[in-house]
């Protein structure tokens, strides 16, 4: 009787699963882009590199999509999907850093809340002046947002930290000090994940790269059960062509 009770209660941990991809343009993928939602029974889509214009939205049944698009110049663009079901208990949260990021809140009862996020960095052929300023303003967003609740920002980082046994890259370098001053967990590097290669240029079997990360606070990468990077191409984004990227999935 009551023993039971008590521990019933404790024991409802929501399970949440997050999928991540770097769409290569959203537009052009879109049945994909629900045919993965709905296999993966994914709560919460995170995408990079949507192209989306300023006031393109896209329609996902059963999905409510809030979207960021880049600025100046074409391309890129960040975009998060929640399912309806979660909608009361999420909200989305917009940067006022010139970064290429945004984030949804989750509520929690009793607890901080979540904040999923997603973002883009520059590429390795960037200025290094342009990439100190973007890693400074990576820095505050996510001290600033840590004092918000816990984080979980999956990124396509444009850059190389070693986990294919490589190098750092110059970005590389530059943004593991970022999580190092944060003190964020990159999952790609625990024994929670699985598979290792995110980026596979399909016509060049030997061009492979780790540039996109899962990353999290510490409190938040406790609750992360698994990480799967789908290397055999399962749920990777195809429309008239394939995105280079392998999709993600966070539990």
């Amino acid at each position: 009787g009551q023993r039971s009770r008590k521990k019933g209660k404790k024991g409802k941990r929501t399970k949440l699963r997050i999928l991540y991809a770097n769409s290569r343009g959203i537009k052009s993928k879109l049945s994909c882009v629900k045919n993965t939602l709905q296999e993966t029974e994914a709560d919460v889509g995170l995408y990079c590199e949507t192209m989306l214009g300023n006031n393109q939205l896209v329609h996902i049944d059963g999905y409510t999509f809030f979207g960021k698009a880049r600025k100046e110049g074409r391309g890129g663009g960040v975009g998060i999907c929640v399912k309806n079901s979660k909608k009361a208990v999420v909200a989305p949260h917009y940067s006022e850093r010139a970064l290429e990021i945004m984030w949804v809140s989750l509520a929690r009862e009793h607890q901080k809340p979540l904040y999923f996020g997603v973002y883009y960095g520059k590429q390795e052929s960037t200025s290094a002046e342009r990439v100190n300023a973007e890693m400074a303003d990576l820095a505050n967003e996510l001290e600033e947002m840590k004092n918000e609740g816990e984080l979980i920002l999956c990124m396509d980082a444009n850059a190389k930290i070693g986990l294919l046994g490589e190098e750092p890259s110059r970005n590389g370098k530059m943004i593991q000090k970022v999580f190092e001053e944060c003190g964020i967990v990159v999952m790609n590097a625990t024994s929670k994940c699985k598979g290792v290669i995110t980026r596979q240029n399909h016509s060049k079997e030997e061009e492979k790269s780790a540039i996109d990360l899962i990353t999290a606070t510490y409190d938040a990468s406790q609750a992360i059960t698994s990480v799967l990077i789908d290397e055999s191409g399962d749920f990777r984004l195809r429309g008239k062509n394939q995105s280079d990227h392998n999709t993600i999935l966070v539990d």
